[in-house]
């Protein structure tokens, strides 16, 4: 198995890395319950909370694609 190919969760899954390098950057402000929430969800999921956003926001984006 190839190491530079896959990362690994904070639960210790091994996953695909990205094709594409993540080179774009946005940052944003949210009330402090809507972080501790976005915080539980990603924990439950093994993610980090930027993980977790750019998943969500990578299926709107896919979803808006098929609409």
């Amino acid at each position: 198995m190839n190491l530079h190919m896959y990362c690994t969760t904070k639960k210790g899954v091994k996953m695909p890395r990205r094709e594409k390098p993540n080179d774009k950057r946005v940052s944003t402000f949210m009330p402090y319950e809507v972080f501790e929430k976005l915080k539980a969800d990603a924990q439950k999921k093994g993610l980090t909370v930027s993980g977790l956003i750019r998943m969500l926001i990578l299926e709107y984006v896919n979803k808006e694609k098929e609409g």
